[in-house]
C-alpha cells in the first residue's frame, strides 16, 4: 500500500501556513530567517510553498528565530500541533 508523503498532509501544510503568517507578523523576510538558519531565501520560500519539507531540526531553529518562548500564540500552536497538554 502506497503511503502519501507527509509534505502533502493537511496538518503539516496548516503548520507551515501558520509559520508563514507568524513570520510576516514578526516583520521578518525570508532572507532574514534564512540567514539565522544558514539557509538561502529560496530554501525558506520552498518550505513555505510546500516544495520542500522542513525537517525537525529546521523546525526547532525556526521556532527560536520566531521567539517561541516569548510568543504565546506560537507556543500554543506548537503545543496543539504536537498534541501536548498544558
Amino acid at each position: 500500500m502506497k503511503r502519501d508523503k507527509t509534505i502533502h498532509n493537511k496538518q503539516y501544510s496548516d503548520l507551515v501556513e501558520k509559520l508563514y503568517l507568524e513570520r510576516k507578523c514578526l516583520g521578518l523576510s525570508q532572507t532574514e530567517v534564512g540567514n539565522h538558519l544558514n539557509m538561502t531565501q529560496s530554501e525558506i520560500s520552498k518550505i513555505e510553498t510546500g516544495d520542500r519539507r522542513m525537517d525537525i531540526l529546521e523546525f526547532k531553529e525556526i521556532l527560536k528565530v520566531y521567539r517561541v518562548s516569548e510568543n504565546t500564540k506560537l507556543n500554543q500552536l506548537v503545543i496543539d500541533f504536537l498534541g501536548l497538554k498544558q
